[in-house]
């Protein structure tokens, strides 16, 4: 009998949750014996949740000092988030359950931690629940909900903060982080060491702050030569070609 993985994701909270959502459909696809269902967590909650979820990327491009309230209150109220989140929720995602008749949920989003845990544990689901962190080393509080069945840990980091936060250690497994088949299969080459290096810079769909100020470091700290994408943000690359061109020359391109 198939098994069937019930993953929740995001679709408008930066791109790197649907990112991961895909890795883990694309390498648990080549079982015939596994289906994987992803819904976009938000979407649960009708438009105020959506409307939520879309409001990320300008706070987190335009308001900083919100983002950054934003963060550390919801952080130290995780039991209030999880309840407004579990109120918004419910009653879509106990039809979705029925829809899908999941064998393990997955969230891969901290939003949905602890609200889902209430759910299931409230209605004595019994369908186990884990949780698959998206963040490397400083990791959001609200990823690491200690009535999780599991946790799965890209870095040994992230495993140390979730031991912070109050979770088992038998809980936590450190797996690495779900990557792309596409993006990974040069790695099967043989690997040899350069005496110059070569660096790749890319943004996130959300920003990652000072670009020029990045690879301005590199420059001036390694031999190396930098290849920034901008992507369409012509501004971005009008302002990287002015700042860094006439001091590096060759060694940066656009």
């Amino acid at each position: 009998m198939n098994k069937k993985i019930l993953i929740i994701s995001s679709d408008f909270t930066g791109h790197g949750h649907k990112s991961i959502a895909e890795s883990l459909q694309e390498k648990i696809g080549e079982n015939d014996e596994i289906q994987i269902h992803v819904v976009d967590g938000f979407s649960l909650g009708g438009s105020t949740l959506l409307n939520i979820g879309k409001s990320y990327g300008p706070i987190t491009r335009y308001s900083a000092q919100l983002w950054n309230a934003i963060w550390h209150v919801s952080a130290i109220n995780s039991y209030a988030i999880d309840k407004g989140v579990e109120n918004l929720i419910k009653d879509d995602f106990l039809a979705l359950l029925d829809e899908v008749n999941p064998d393990v949920i997955l969230s891969i989003h901290p939003n949905f931690n602890g609200s889902v845990i209430n759910i299931i544990r409230k209605e004595r689901i019994q369908i186990p629940f884990g949780t698959l962190i998206a963040d490397l080393v400083n990791i959001y509080p609200l990823w690491c909900d200690p009535r999780a069945d599991f946790i799965l840990s890209p870095t040994k980091e992230a495993m140390l903060k979730c031991l912070k936060y109050g979770v088992c250690k038998e809980k936590i497994h450190v797996v690495g982080f779900p990557v792309r088949e596409r993006f990974i299969g040069h790695l099967r080459k043989p690997f040899e060491m350069k005496s110059e290096l070569n660096f790749l810079m890319m943004s996130g769909g959300e920003g990652v702050g000072d670009m020029n100020a990045i690879a301005e470091k590199l420059l001036n700290h390694f031999n190396c030569t930098v290849t920034i994408i901008a992507g369409r943000n012509e501004t971005l690359k009008e302002e990287l070609e002015s700042s860094l061109k006439p001091r590096f020359d060759k060694r940066v391109t656009y």
